[in-house]
């Protein structure tokens, strides 16, 4: 049968089959529907028991393959999610460091009255606070997508994603998804949201369902 949409991603149905045959995991491979559709029949097609996968093999149930060395300067898949979680922590870095040095964030004055019940009356102490009004800021990740999953996938097999309270990604059980808390930026709002803003535009660029949430404290 002719595969219908051969650019397309692969079915549920062929990553299955593959991995029943093989016990290999092929979604976050970056293979299309056709290049699986005819790695099948080769696995299916009799004395088939090895077919390729970018610079390494993979064997039927039951088979052993060798795999073949990569090349020289080549980036392992599982690398992307943790490379472009990288680029984003700098551009959110940069972004909170612009912000900073513009000196364009209201300040926020915090006074203590000596009746601290009634406003009108003499202030008794002052505090200036440079980054204005105190906060949060965060990005959610909703794994909808191919880019969402894999992205969430490879951070979990890098430990970068979980339950566990060492993960920068936790799972969202409000919102749905996993977020990540914008640790920077002390307690000002404003510059935790401009850290946030980069960090899910880089992500988004990068074709990640991802958007940055914030909350005044």
């Amino acid at each position: 049968m002719e595969c219908q949409n051969p650019n397309a991603e692969p079915t549920r149905k062929q990553t299955w089959a593959v991995f029943c045959m093989t016990k290999t995991d092929i979604r976050d491979a970056g293979l299309t529907r056709g290049q699986v559709s005819t790695m099948i029949d080769e696995l299916k097609s009799k004395g088939s028991t090895v077919v390729p996968i970018g610079g390494e093999t993979i064997a039927m149930k039951g088979q052993k393959a060798k795999a073949k060395s990569k090349p020289a300067g080549s980036t392992s898949p599982s690398r992307w999610a943790l490379n472009l979680f990288h680029q984003a922590l700098a551009a959110g870095n940069a972004a909170m460091e612009e912000l900073i040095a513009s000196k364009t964030v209201a300040p926020m004055v915090v006074e203590q009255h000596t009746n601290v019940l009634d406003d009108d009356s003499p202030v008794e102490q002052q505090w200036v606070v440079a980054g204005g009004p105190c906060g949060f800021a965060w990005v959610n990740v909703k794994c909808k997508d191919a880019a969402s999953r894999k992205f969430i996938n490879q951070l979990k097999k890098a430990g970068k994603a979980g339950d566990s309270p060492g993960c920068d990604w936790t799972k969202d059980s409000y919102a749905g998804g996993y977020t990540w808390y914008c640790h920077e930026g002390g307690q000002s709002m404003a510059y935790k949201v401009a850290y946030a803003g980069a960090v899910s535009k880089v992500l988004g660029d990068a074709g990640v369902s991802a958007w940055a949430q914030s909350r005044m404290d």
